[in-house]
């Protein structure tokens, strides 16, 4: 399904800009102690890299972080919707499971 990125932007936005998203990354301490980790090992490049450089690779780490973020948003989106429709729709989703049940009992004969 392809998303309109204007739309995709919005969403992301509306999700991840609010206080407890913000909340949660700020305070959590593997994203914390890894991004630390990460500027640090930035930094030793420094000496032998213009600051132009390096400031472009941890840009280019961000964008590359921030996209896998809002790719597991929209997965866990995408989740949802199919719990919500197995929870509204039982007897579809029970239906659906024995049909395969049958189909493979049937191509094991």
């Amino acid at each position: 399904m392809l998303v309109n990125p204007e739309i995709y932007a919005s969403v992301m936005d509306c999700l991840t800009q609010i206080d407890a998203w913000n909340d949660i990354a700020v305070n959590n301490p593997i994203m914390d102690s890894r991004s630390r980790r990460i500027c640090s090992k930035l930094d030793e490049f420094r000496p032998e890299l213009s600051d132009e450089v390096v400031d472009s690779i941890t840009q280019d780490i961000f964008d590359y972080v921030t996209a896998s973020i809002d790719t597991g948003i929209l997965y866990g989106i995408q989740v949802a919707a199919s719990m919500n429709e197995i929870i509204a729709n039982p007897n579809i989703y029970s239906q659906y499971i024995w049909e395969n049940m049958l189909q493979k009992r049937e191509k094991a004969v």
